[in-house]
Parts: C-alpha cells; sequence; structure tokens
C-alpha cells in the first residue's frame, strides 16, 4: 500500500523519496494543502489571463470591424490594482482609527487617574485634618 498508494501521492505533492521516509506521516497533510493552496492560486492566475486575454480580442475585433469609430479600450492598469490599491487603503485607515481610538483610550485613563489621585489626596488631607 505504501508503495502503491502513499509513497506516488506525496511524490506528487512534491516530497522528496528521502523526506517522505523520515517524516510524520501526519506532515503530508499539511504539504497536500500547501499544494490545494498553490493549484488555486495558478487556477486564479490562468483566470486573470484569460481575461487580459479576452480584452485584448476584443480591443482587436473593436478595430478591425469599426476601425476609427471603435469605443473598446484595452485597461491602461492590472485589473485587481484598484482593488488592492482599495485594500491597502482600508488597512491604512483601520490602522490609523485604532491608532486614534488608543490614544482616546490612553487620554481617558490619564484623566481618570489624574482625577482619582486628586481626590485621593484631597481625602487625606481631610482625614489628616479631623485627627
Amino acid at each position: 500500500m505504501i508503495y502503491r498508494q502513499i509513497l506516488p501521492y506525496a511524490l506528487a505533492l512534491g516530497v522528496s523519496y528521502e523526506t517522505f521516509w523520515n517524516i510524520n506521516p501526519y506532515i503530508l497533510d499539511s504539504f497536500r494543502e500547501a499544494h490545494r493552496i498553490k493549484r488555486k492560486m495558478e487556477d486564479e492566475s490562468q483566470w486573470t489571463n484569460g481575461q487580459y486575454m479576452l480584452n485584448a480580442l476584443i480591443v482587436a475585433l473593436d478595430k478591425a470591424f469599426n476601425g476609427q469609430k471603435a469605443v473598446a479600450e484595452y485597461p491602461e492598469k492590472p485589473l485587481y490594482a484598484d482593488i488592492l490599491s482599495s485594500q491597502e487603503e482600508r488597512e491604512i485607515n483601520e490602522q490609523l482609527e485604532n491608532r486614534r481610538a488608543l490614544e482616546q483610550f490612553e487620554r481617558e485613563q490619564a484623566a481618570l487617574r489624574a482625577n482619582f489621585y486628586y481626590h485621593k489626596k484631597l481625602k487625606e488631607r481631610e482625614e489628616q485634618g479631623k485627627t
């Protein structure tokens, strides 16, 4: 079973022969998951390439059939540039908002501490005056 099923599967996942015999069998699940993620990324990349090819074909056909009246244009920037930049922007805004909230919390805590110590000293003075 090992030589007919498990070893070929591990080799297909990219596990070397030497590594296969020296690792815990449960680690093969990590290799399998890494292979699945890699395939998904390759699939997304191929899909994106297909989108670029489709855009190029549409532009070429539009210019071929409509000449000067062609309106189709090839994208000037990558398809996901806006998505990535807006994600980065959201992350930066979220970090700034978190920082502002933390600074506000620290200011409130400092005010509470100052108020606490003020009232504590005031109470101590009152108690000293009574004795």
